[in-house]
């Protein structure tokens, strides 16, 4: 194949320049036999190689100069068939990989830039998040009933309930909070943010508060009417203290410690000094 691609780009420089040739003769031939490419012009004034030092009779001999040297032909490589098949996969496969990198990472950068735009006013996003949802947004069951939902509306003013609700507590504040409603959509569990610090209660199935706590005021239990029969806080000197009421919500009994003893003091006068006529306080009082 090199041969021929060789004698190819001879003829094609030979061809364009044999008309500027002067005829050569027989003993200048001869001499220059073993270089330049041999050629006969017949009377038909076409150029056919010829691998003798002679034309036929009746047609003239050209010599076409060597121009390998000059042009610099490229050479077959040397490597067996399958190496070469085996090199150019190689490159083949790393300019995929590159490609894909790169769409990879212009990809990234749209998503950016577009996130960038419709979020321009907006806090900016952790970038340690996957994916960020903006409220108000809903996630349904099967048929479509809202399970959750989640609005920067206050819970009151929410359009669709879910059985867990985000929104804001009240009109005016910056309060969020969580509502779970039974399948009749009562309230049955909250808790949120107050002032200072945070909440929580828990109600029947009716909706009536059974139990309430806050970071401030403790654990309070309520009875059936909702009014307190059980209060657990911390009272004076930052001890705990423990109230009991009956129910209509009088105070019972009281236990706490006034600084130096434990104190328990009963109702309904929960008074631990005597009264008149020598009675004994309604109270008992641990020994320092």
């Amino acid at each position: 194949m090199t041969t021929r691609l060789a004698v190819r780009r001879r003829l094609l420089l030979g061809a364009a320049s044999v008309s500027m040739l002067a005829p050569a003769s027989a003993a200048t031939l001869t001499a220059q036999a073993s270089k330049g490419v041999h050629v006969c012009l017949g009377t038909d004034n076409l150029l056919r190689f010829t691998t003798g030092e002679q034309c036929p009779q009746g047609q003239r001999m050209f010599r076409l100069a060597e121009v390998e040297d000059e042009v610099g032909i490229t050479k077959e490589r040397d490597d067996p068939p399958n190496a070469v098949v085996a090199d150019l996969k190689t490159k083949v496969d790393f300019l995929t990989k590159r490609v894909a990198n790169l769409e990879g990472e212009l990809a990234k950068l749209d998503d950016a830039k577009s996130a960038s735009n419709d979020t321009k006013n907006a806090a900016k996003p952790d970038p340690k998040l996957a994916s960020q949802v903006k409220a108000p947004f809903e996630v349904v069951d099967s048929r479509g009933n809202p399970i959750l939902v989640v609005s920067e509306a206050v819970h009151a003013t929410v359009a669709r309930r879910g059985r867990f609700e985000v929104a804001r507590a009240s009109t005016g504040d910056n309060h969020y909070s969580l509502i779970v409603r039974n399948a009749a959509g009562i309230g049955v569990l909250g808790l949120g943010e107050l002032d200072g610090g945070g909440g929580t209660y828990i109600a029947d199935a009716a909706g009536k508060t059974r139990m309430f706590s806050s970071f401030d005021n403790g654990l309070r239990i309520n009875n059936s009417s909702e009014i307190g029969v059980i209060h657990l806080q911390v009272g004076p000197g930052n001890a705990g203290q423990l109230w009991l009421y009956d129910a209509g919500g009088r105070p019972m009994v009281n236990a706490g410690t006034d600084g130096a003893v434990g104190v328990v003091q009963t109702g309904p006068n929960i008074k631990c000094a005597p009264q008149a006529g020598l009675r004994v306080g309604d109270c008992l009082r641990g020994r320092p």
